[in-house]
């Protein structure tokens, strides 16, 4: 069964995938193609100038439709990697909270169990025939004792296990946060890019400067992720809420065993 810790930081992770995505949703600029033009051989610099002119500004035009297809052709990509990427996060944040409620529904199943079974243990120890009064008062002193050192070791592990959730979801909102503000950077600077291009003479430079600037905007926005981070924030959280837990049962576990010596030299007499 997959934890909630693991599954938040597949959250990051998956979430990462998609927006890494987002970078390449703006399609790939191609060269513009010359369109051959026909003319009629002539000697005449005024029909050889006019020719030319033409030309131009047939490249030209074909230039600016080149453009504004890439532009609407990136628009969509783009919104269509955002709406993933949010319901991505959305479904996933969803999961986590499902599985956690899960998880401390069979955590309360199992501390339930446990104390059912501890207690039917102590009172078949007190069904034992010969015992003193003193030695029943024992057995009945070691069982507050274990359930009181029971009841601190749970609540050591529910604060620490309460401490790591909010701060996972702390880390996870920081995480989205930042995807939100570099993936509106990017979205602006694609966006300025190609109005610039659709006003700079829709010519071969133009389109040149375009797909620089395109280039430039995608390796903005790899450099501004944090997913490293993220991934690592999650892991030290995980480490430290382990720890805390290791901690509460290791202190358990000796206030257990002098509990048991006394009980036994108290049997033993």
């Amino acid at each position: 069964m997959k934890t909630p810790s693991k599954i938040m930081a597949w959250a990051a992770v998956a979430a990462l995938t998609i927006v890494a995505t987002l970078s390449m949703a703006v399609p790939v600029l191609a060269d513009p193609q010359t369109s051959p033009t026909t003319t009629t051989p002539s000697t005449s610099n005024t029909t050889n100038t006019t020719n030319t002119t033409n030309t131009t500004a047939g490249n030209g035009t074909a230039v600016c439709q080149q453009i504004q297809n890439l532009d609407t052709t990136r628009q969509a990509a783009i919104a269509a990697k955002i709406t993933a990427m949010q319901s991505d996060f959305g479904n996933r944040i969803n999961g986590i909270e499902s599985q956690q409620q899960t998880v401390d529904a069979k955590i309360s199943a199992a501390r339930a169990k446990a104390q059912a079974a501890f207690e039917n243990k102590i009172q078949k120890l007190l069904q034992h025939s010969g015992l003193s009064d003193s030695q029943k008062t024992a057995i009945l002193a070691f069982q507050t004792s274990v359930e009181q050192a029971e009841k601190t070791r749970q609540d050591a592990v529910d604060s620490a296990r309460t401490t790591y959730r909010n701060a996972l979801i702390e880390a996870v909102g920081n995480y989205q946060n930042n995807l939100a503000t570099i993936t509106d950077t990017f979205k602006a600077a694609i966006a300025t890019a190609f109005t610039t291009a659709e006003t700079g003479g829709c010519d071969s430079a133009a389109l040149a400067t375009l797909r620089i600037d395109v280039r430039a905007a995608r390796t903005n926005f790899a450099s501004q992720r944090v997913a490293d981070k993220v991934s690592s924030d999650i892991k030290s959280l995980m480490q430290t809420r382990n720890q805390a837990i290791q901690d509460a049962n290791a202190t358990f576990a000796k206030s257990v065993s002098g509990y048991s010596a006394t009980l036994k030299k108290a049997l033993d007499s």
